[in-house]
């Protein structure tokens, strides 16, 4: 594994990450982005999390989180 320090985030990775997700993201109403722990994330109306991206993995992977309602989880 390659270590990648906050220095060198995003990612190439992480950047291809977040140009598919981020337009998305903020087309949607009262959508801002903004950092939380260090990290690329989307809230509505400057206060609930929706999506939150994570680039420290110390190697090429980078996941994405999505909020959803209770009935679309599985169990």
């Amino acid at each position: 594994m390659s270590g990648v320090t906050p220095d060198q985030r995003p990612t190439r990775e992480g950047e291809i990450a977040l140009s598919a997700c981020g337009p998305i993201c903020i087309d949607l109403p009262l959508v801002i982005e903004r950092r939380s722990h260090g990290e690329a994330s989307w809230f509505i109306d400057d206060k609930k999390n929706f999506v939150a991206m994570s680039d420290h993995h110390h190697d090429d992977r980078v996941s994405v989180t999505f909020a959803a309602v209770s009935a679309c989880r599985s169990h």
